[in-house]
């Protein structure tokens, strides 16, 4: 209720607030997922009256990922391609977006092996990679770090930092900011 902001590109924002305070509310509002008494817009669109066209260039990372375990690391990306990318592209360009991903998370060395069999760490990059795919202008992750030991969950976070500094908006629901706080342009 009565919330103005504007978040310009390239920011990376800490969403912080106790069970209940409503982040997966503001979340769920921002992306499209359940209106609200309001105007979202990004990159001058309005999320709403336009939701079928901003569809593609919303990112949402929820906290339980949700990966068939007996599918590769490659057929997760190329699976997640065929929902994430617009039916319209095309097959050379869904497979360099693919090729391109598991290079930028660092996937490629595990791109033949089960998800079953990956650590919490590579599995939460692959959680990410399936998102980011479509390549958003604006990337929300809730408790991306969850069950990460610090040294990974930093890894994972100066990632998210990186993509924010390619001029996107990146907005992170986590509950242990302290170790990552430095990274973050804002908090809400």
């Amino acid at each position: 209720k009565d919330i103005h902001m504007n978040i310009p590109k390239g920011h990376m924002v800490l969403l912080l607030g106790g069970s209940g305070a409503g982040k997966t509310t503001y979340v769920n509002a921002v992306t499209g997922y359940e209106k609200a008494n309001a105007k979202v817009l990004l990159n001058g669109k309005n999320i709403y009256t336009e939701y079928s066209r901003m569809l593609f260039d919303i990112g949402f990372v929820p906290q339980q990922d949700l990966m068939r375990g007996t599918d590769t690391v490659k057929l997760t990306l190329s699976d997640a391609a065929s929902l994430r990318l617009p039916s319209g592209v095309p097959k050379k360009e869904r497979k360099e977006r693919i090729e391109a991903v598991l290079e930028e998370f660092g996937l490629r060395a595990i791109e033949n092996s089960l998800v079953d069999k990956l650590s919490g760490g590579q599995r939460k990059r692959l959680s990410i990679a399936m998102e980011y795919i479509s390549d958003p202008s604006l990337f929300i992750l809730d408790e991306p770090d969850s069950g990460l030991d610090g040294v990974v969950a930093r890894g994972l976070f100066e990632k998210l930092r990186a993509i924010a500094d390619e001029g996107k908006i990146v907005i992170v629901i986590t509950h242990t900011p302290d170790r990552v706080i430095d990274l973050f342009d804002d908090v809400i």
